[in-house]
């Protein structure tokens, strides 16, 4: 984990954040990040922190409401925010980063379909965990078979 920090175009609203330094990233194409470009790098609430301009900050809500869109007063750029997609996370705009992470993967994500996307990642994620649980299963049975052997010379 790597400390990195960012701003608004104008510099009032400054932050920082730990992240790792190789990310993934969001490209999304709903109404709001498809205008702005907006790249997301998701961060846990805890690894980041507001250091100046939070008095600054004007929030603005469309749609379901859950997603809370922090632009700065003055210059009006979105630099961060609380996504709908990730309620446990905030979502920091790449290109408002100084000196930001390496990019492993770019993630397209359908935000104009928001709820059969997000569907059909918990749907992809749950078969990861199922495929995991099976093998870890099979590792466990295998291991305590083995120290079997071992213990009693079977």
């Amino acid at each position: 984990m790597k400390e990195y920090s960012g701003n608004c175009h104008c510099g009032e609203v400054k932050y920082k954040f730990f992240s790792e330094e190789l990310v993934d990233i969001w490209n999304c194409n709903c109404s709001i990040c498809d205008i702005n470009c907006y790249q997301h790098l998701f961060v846990k609430h805890e690894l980041f922190e507001i250091i100046s301009g939070h008095e600054l900050l004007s929030e603005y809500n469309f749609g379901t409401g859950s997603a809370k869109h922090y632009f700065c007063k003055i210059c009006g750029t979105k630099s961060f925010y609380q996504p709908r997609s990730h309620p446990e996370m905030y979502s920091i705009n790449l290109k408002c980063v100084n000196d930001p992470p390496k990019v492993r993967q770019i993630i397209n994500f359908d935000g104009i379909n928001f709820e059969e996307s997000i569907k059909k990642i918990w749907m992809y994620i749950s078969s990861c965990l199922q495929q995991f649980y099976l093998k870890f299963v099979e590792l466990c049975y295998y291991l305590y078979h083995k120290t079997l052997q071992r213990y009693f010379r079977l």
